[in-house]
C-alpha cells in the first residue's frame, strides 16, 4: 500500500492530466470548426447554367415623399421606397410601430428618415411624447 502523500501527488497528476488532455481536446474542435467556416466561404460555387428564356426584370419601386402631420392617408405600395418626414412644434419621436420605424423631431430637427414599405395595411403615424396621431400611411397591394 502507497503511502498517504504520494497517493495524494498521484491524484493531482491523474487530475492535472484530465484538464490537459480536455483543454487539448477543445482546442482540437473549435480548430476543426473554425476551418470549415472558413472553407466555407471561400468555397467557389458551380457557375450557373444559362437558360433560353431571360429572367423577369423587375419594375423599380416609385419613391414616396411624405410630409406628415396630414390629414389624408398616404398611400404606397409594398415595395416602394419612403421618405418620411414628420414636424412637431415640440420634441417628440415620430413612430410607425407596426414598421419599427421611429424618428426624432422637433423645432430644428429635421424629422426625416427612409425605409420601404412592407406588407399591405393601414398604419398609423403617431408622436409618442404627444401621444397624438399624425396621420396614416396606407399600404395598398396592387398598382
Amino acid at each position: 500500500m502507497k503511502p498517504f502523500s504520494r497517493r495524494l501527488r498521484d491524484d493531482y497528476a491523474v487530475r492535472r492530466a484530465r484538464v490537459i488532455l480536455l483543454v487539448l481536446v477543445a482546442g482540437v474542435v473549435i480548430s476543426g470548426a473554425l476551418r470549415a467556416t472558413q472553407r466555407d466561404l471561400t468555397r467557389t460555387t458551380s457557375p450557373t447554367t444559362s437558360t433560353t428564356t431571360p429572367a423577369p426584370v423587375a419594375t423599380p419601386a416609385s419613391v414616396i415623399r411624405v410630409m406628415f402631420p396630414s390629414e389624408t392617408p398616404v398611400r404606397a405600395h409594398p415595395g416602394d421606397l419612403i421618405e418620411l418626414s414628420v414636424r412637431s412644434a415640440t420634441p417628440d419621436i415620430a413612430k410607425i410601430v407596426a414598421l419599427g420605424v421611429s424618428v426624432p423631431v422637433g423645432p430644428g430637427v429635421p424629422g426625416t428618415t427612409t425605409f420601404r414599405a412592407g406588407a399591405p395595411g393601414d398604419y398609423a403615424v403617431t408622436l409618442d411624447l404627444a401621444e397624438s396621431d399624425a396621420g396614416v400611411l396606407q399600404i395598398a397591394d396592387a398598382r
